[in-house]
């Protein structure tokens, strides 16, 4: 009847109209999300992008055996990636503005010397890296620890955890980088509390 094909055109054009909808937002959401307006460069400071170099941020990541502690690739603004231009071991993207922030942060391992027959902790620290919001690990000397192995907590080698051999023959004892805070703090609240 023609009330039925009225209705099923009806329905037609509604559903041809839905689709149309959905292919624009589907279109639109496609040309916003993941881009990014400003990315951090390589002195971490905050650069403007341009097409088509404004789909994501990208940057290093950590690589503790790299001397400022991040791998080789370049901080800035990029098109779209993929393993290909962006591996996981040497790059990682985002696509919010200035998110390629650092990956290594800085801290301090005692170095040590011979002193006779045994090691002791030299004057000047090492600066080592470390991935951000982690805990740094420098070598210490253990109980077995001797003049010989001085190589090993120098301040080429300080930086980083022991080997297993070396823990297990007490040689190398692996210390936080959060423990020197601790070690300060614990025996300050101490004193505090006996002084009130």
């Amino acid at each position: 009847s023609s009330c039925k094909q009225w209705y099923q055109r009806r329905v037609r054009d509604l559903s041809i109209a839905k689709m149309k909808f959905l292919l624009c937002l589907t279109l639109l959401v496609g040309t916003t999300y993941g881009a990014v307006t400003k990315c951090l460069n390589e002195d971490l400071e905050s650069t403007a992008c341009t097409a088509p170099d404004n789909v994501v941020c990208v940057g290093p990541v950590f690589d503790g055996s790299k001397a400022d502690g991040e791998s080789e690739k370049a901080r800035g603004c990029s098109a779209a990636v993929d393993t290909g231009s962006c591996p996981a071991a040497t790059c990682k993207s985002c696509d919010k503005d200035d998110c390629n922030v650092a990956a290594a942060a800085k801290f301090e391992c005692p170095s040590y010397v011979v002193d006779g027959e045994g090691l002791k902790e030299a004057d000047a620290k090492k600066t080592c890296f470390k991935a951000v919001d982690t805990d740094g690990k420098c070598k210490a000397p253990g109980d077995s620890a001797k003049a010989a192995n001085a190589a090993t907590f120098g301040a080429d080698n300080v930086c980083g955890a022991c080997a297993e051999a070396d823990v297990t023959n007490k040689i190398c004892m692996t210390a936080s980088s959060a423990v020197s805070f601790g070690a300060v703090l614990i025996p300050l609240v101490a004193l505090l509390y006996t002084l009130f």
